[in-house]
């Protein structure tokens, strides 16, 4: 029973002890394949990669959402001023009073937030007497039709500047650059560093059943009630088959 026990120990010991030598093996061996797998050029292409959508997904959000028009605009504010004047006493002197006060600040406001079109830019709609402003801008906003300008894929948008409305921007050149860079960055051709690598999509050889391929066996086959051999061929397209009497491998 003794050497029994010592003999269990000492096995058990020498599992351990293989078991701690295989483990700091594995972990050696993990991390020499993660030390040799790091590729920075491979990790800036994704960083780019995912500036560029990002990039996409914030000009579009820009050009969808469009400012937001004048309240004073749309409750036709001068007008409400100019009828304010006119209904009371001594109209003259409130007309041109009022008009000094509230009228030429009003439109010096405008002219220096709102010089464009209402609806951000998308409408022809602008302020008029009678005011019907409001109603007008929304069944103009109400009546848009999709514009596929606004969805533009990277290669659009590195020529392309998709924020048009109320206004162009103005870094439009040095912003298509920016955009150039990141498709470059993003999309490296293959064999460059970080690229991918070409795939080979052998689309010409599986346009058709293309030519067998012998085994190096034979194979016993039935011709005309009579086995004969013959040398066996395979045909790797999908679809195909070998014909051992002409030899050549036909579609199904």
């Amino acid at each position: 029973m003794k050497r029994f026990f010592q003999t269990f120990l000492m096995s058990f010991a020498m599992v351990f002890v293989l078991f701690s030598i295989a483990s700091v093996a594995q972990a050696q061996l993990v991390q020499s394949d993660v030390s040799k797998g790091c590729d920075v050029d491979f990790y800036e292409q994704l960083q780019a990669s995912s500036e560029l959508k990002a990039t996409q997904e914030l000009e579009a959000a820009q050009a969808i959402i469009l400012k937001p028009d004048s309240v004073l605009e749309y409750t036709c504010f001068q007008s409400r001023v100019q009828t304010a004047g006119s209904a009371l006493p001594f109209q003259n002197d409130l007309s041109d009073m009022l008009g000094t006060l509230a009228g030429e600040p009003f439109e010096r406001y405008l002219e220096g937030n709102f010089d464009h079109a209402l609806d951000g830019g998308h409408s022809s709609v602008r302020a008029g007497d009678p005011c019907s402003v409001m109603a007008a801008v929304w069944q103009s906003a109400q009546c848009h039709d999709f514009d596929v300008r606004l969805f533009s894929d990277f290669t659009e948008m590195a020529s392309n500047d998709i924020r048009l409305f109320p206004q162009q921007c103005s870094n439009s050149a040095a912003r298509n650059q920016d955009v150039r860079g990141l498709v470059l960055d993003a999309k490296r051709p293959a064999g460059a560093p970080g690229g991918a690598e070409q795939v080979a999509a052998y689309q010409p050889q599986l346009k058709d059943c293309g030519l067998p391929i012998p085994t190096g066996l034979q194979a016993e086959v039935l011709d005309d009630q009579v086995y004969r051999k013959v040398k066996e061929k395979i045909c790797t397209a999908p679809g195909c088959y070998y014909d051992f009497k002409s030899e050549t491998c036909k579609a199904n």
